[in-house]
């Protein structure tokens, strides 16, 4: 799914976008105990799956395209409010004005 990704002060928010030519950047992880891990970034990213009408984030299945391989579904946390007049980073990776880029595998999603 195309996304646009905003600043929101000490961490970005990631939403939906309808232009094809938005995208965000990120990174993928692989999780050994899917239910119990889920559980803890749920937590980090302020969803609450009993709640999502009340979490700042929801976590959604969408695909995502690697830099170099094909696509993989994978969980993704949207922002759930307005941004309001939020900034939009323009190049989509939050780790890019920072200087802080992991060393996980990049996707975008799409």
């Amino acid at each position: 799914m195309p996304g646009e990704l905003l600043d929101l002060g000490p961490y970005p928010g990631a939403r939906k976008s309808h232009e094809s030519k938005n995208r965000v950047r990120g990174e993928l992880y692989q999780l050994r105990r899917p239910a119990h891990d889920l559980g803890i970034v749920d937590e980090i990213e302020g969803f609450d799956p009993g709640r999502p009408e009340g979490s700042e984030f929801v976590r959604e299945l969408a695909e995502v395209i690697f830099d170099n391989a094909g696509p993989q579904r994978a969980w993704v946390y949207w922002l759930s409010r307005d941004a309001g007049t939020t900034r939009r980073i323009e190049s989509g990776d939050y780790a890019q004005g920072w200087g802080t880029a992991g060393s996980a595998p990049e996707a975008t999603f799409e």
